[in-house]
């Protein structure tokens, strides 16, 4: 999404044209269990419960994660069977190696790790190598401005963020502009496009 801000000309986000559909899965605590987080996914694939309209998404933004587990990985694999681009921030348990959780380190998800101005990874940043289903295999995917980016905030206004939940947007936008499946080799983002746009 891209918005007018109160800064003038200042715009912020990506993707001005999306449509978006928005899933519900954290109670008021921030809270959420398997079994509801699964339903959203189930959901995601059909909206509007009609299977004879075409409302399936191009990809699917996902800015939470637990631990590594086969939980939720059936339900990227059928995004991925769809033709849906599962998109996931790669987590804030960096800087140590091997700190990658489900569903960011499935290997059909595409994971964001969050890049600073600077264009080095970000300290809080999960990493690779992921270890699953006796693989090894490299992620995050791909990197994306997620330090000091300024967001809007609930309650109105705007504020500067930081977390892989700030920079999974900037790529889930970009591939949309794009309309295409991703990989990193295909994909570049820097604060430049999208933090600050004039």
């Amino acid at each position: 999404m891209l918005f007018r801000s109160n800064l003038g000309d200042t715009a912020i986000g990506v993707a001005p044209k999306a449509r978006i559909i928005s899933g519900k899965i954290f109670n008021k605590s921030g809270r959420s269990d398997s079994e509801t987080v699964l339903k959203a996914m189930q959901w995601m694939v059909d909206p509007d419960g009609n299977p004879n309209t075409e409302d399936t998404p191009r990809l699917i933004s996902n800015s939470w994660g637990g631990t590594m587990g086969s939980t939720f990985h059936r339900a990227v694999k059928v995004w991925e069977n769809l033709g849906i681009l599962p998109v996931f921030a790669a987590g804030n348990s960096g800087p140590r190696k091997e700190t990658m959780a489900a569903p960011a380190g499935y290997k059909q998800s595409f994971a964001v790790a969050a890049s600073k101005e600077d264009g080095s990874i970000a300290n809080f940043s999960s990493r690779g190598p992921v270890f699953y289903e006796q693989e090894t295999y490299t992620k995050p995917d791909i990197s994306a401005p997620g330090y000091d980016v300024l967001s809007s905030q609930r309650g109105g206004g705007y504020r500067k963020a930081s977390g892989t939940s700030m920079a999974c947007p900037h790529v889930a936008g970009s591939a949309d502009r794009k309309s295409t499946r991703l990989n990193s080799s295909h994909l570049v983002i820097s604060y430049a496009d999208f933090c600050l746009k004039k």
